[in-house]
């Protein structure tokens, strides 16, 4: 079984009463009250509609105020990490919670789908879905599932003009969908493992978590994952419709961005979310100053895996960077093999050293590495380029584009922490295909069409 509650707006003056019947598509409740019913996960009718009013096409920074100036402190490890950890502690321990994932959303919402939070019975939560304008209603609806013990989707439509005086009052104009399921049950608790595996290997795959079903097979939170060296872990029994699975997910591989998506399968339908699973960001250091550990421990806040590599002895740099994720000593002659990067990687040479710098660009350079930082003033990086030159080396446009001289944005920093902030923003910039400008001055959607799970 698997409720549906529907947080909706007005669609009409006169209060309309919501449908009670069995549907695939949203519900609605026109009076703008929060409505609860109960429908069997596998006897919901046919397509998924789309959700009912115009979507946004450039968010309204003023509209979404209310959601955006909530404030929340900082973690000292990853949110990501410690809503999967103190989940899965819950399930081991045997008690009770509730993770709330976001599997859809549609126009200006604070969180993209994907996005975790874990719900304790006495009301703790860990993570956020939104800027604390939904954590006290979902908590309401987590006591529901934690006394059913049966998953539950939760909808919130804010796209109604009118929302602001008869609905929940958030002003955001977007649609959010959110699955409610007990830390507890065997498909939540196999997921989990997925999800702290993910952060752990360098392993990737694919995600697919059923968000509702007709098929008898296939109840409101079984998965399906998908990892690129073809293993296959499932708990849906049907090894044809394992195989439809697998067909979706091919069919958006290119796809990083979770979506949402409805297929039909031997006359029944089922509604998925789709989660592109990678290893954390790895955050490559040359250097051991003052200056790399305010860098290592926002890194970290970030759920990146940070590595840092000195002429000192190992023993000596876990001392001064005890939050690195891993510490190593460089090895003479530098060579590209022996620092485990690849396409993916972020490069930061922080040496203070001239001669170092130049044999780390020597092999940096020519390598697939993403984005290579490079401390120092403009001058200096160009006598490096220009010392590579005259020793033949042939330094490419494309390879001038990954290098980023001198390093980080310019927000008028002074503080190793400021400097450190400058970094790696321009570090989130790249790897989000941004500009690193204002949003105000941004003239789409904050969030790019393609990061919806619509």
């Amino acid at each position: 079984m698997c409720s549906h509650i529907s947080c909706c707006s007005p669609r009409q003056a006169r209060p309309q009463p919501c449908s009670s019947t069995t549907s695939f598509s949203d519900s609605r409740c026109d009076s703008g009250q929060l409505t609860h019913h109960t429908t069997s996960s596998h006897s919901a009718s046919a397509e998924s509609s789309s959700p009912s009013g115009t979507e946004q096409e450039i968010d309204d920074r003023e509209e979404a105020a209310s959601c955006h100036r909530a404030s929340h402190p900082p973690h000292v490890m990853s949110e990501r990490k410690e809503v999967i950890e103190r989940s899965m502690y819950l399930a081991s321990t045997g008690s009770p919670g509730v993770l709330a994932t976001i599997v859809r959303t549609s126009g200006s919402t604070y969180r993209r789908a994907g996005t975790r939070m874990l719900i304790e019975a006495e009301g703790k939560l860990t993570g956020f879905i939104s800027a604390g304008c939904l954590e006290s209603d979902l908590s309401e609806h987590a006591k529901r599932v934690l006394v059913t013990s049966q998953a539950a989707r939760v909808s919130y439509d804010t796209t109604a003009e009118d929302d602001i005086i008869w609905g929940l009052g958030l002003g955001c104009n977007g649609l959010v969908e959110i699955l409610l399921e007990p830390v507890s049950s065997p498909s939540a608790r196999a997921k989990l493992e997925i999800l702290s595996r993910a952060l752990q290997t360098t392993s990737k795959g694919y995600l697919v978590t059923v968000v509702e079903s007709t098929h008898p097979a296939a109840g409101t939170g079984s998965y399906l994952f998908a990892e690129n060296e073809g293993n296959i872990l499932s708990d849906l029994k049907d090894p044809q419709l394992r195989l439809q699975l697998e067909r979706e997910i091919h069919r958006q591989s290119e796809n990083i961005h979770p979506w949402y998506t409805t297929v039909g399968f031997e006359g029944y339908h089922l509604a998925l979310m789709v989660e592109f699973l990678s290893p954390p960001m790895a955050l490559t250091i040359f250097g051991s100053g003052p200056d790399i550990a305010p860098i290592v421990e926002l890194a970290q806040s970030l759920g990146w895996n940070t590595t840092v590599i000195d002429k000192h002895p190992e023993a000596e740099l876990r001392k001064r960077f005890p939050k690195a994720h891993s510490v190593r000593t460089l090895s003479v002659p530098v060579s590209i093999e022996s620092f485990a990067i690849d396409e993916q990687s972020v490069v930061l040479i922080m040496t203070h050293n001239y001669l170092v710098d130049i044999e780390l660009l020597r092999v940096l350079l020519p390598s697939s590495v993403r984005y290579i930082g490079l401390l120092g003033p403009k001058r200096r990086g160009e006598q490096i380029l220009d010392t590579l030159r005259t020793e033949g080396m042939e330094i490419t446009g494309e390879q001038l584009l990954r290098l980023h001289s001198p390093i980080g944005l310019d927000i008028g920093s002074e503080t190793s922490a400021e400097i450190a902030l400058s970094i790696v923003s321009e570090i989130q910039t790249v790897r989000s295909h941004r500009s690193g400008g204002f949003l105000r001055d941004r003239n789409s959607t904050i969030h790019d069409k393609s990061q919806e799970a619509s």
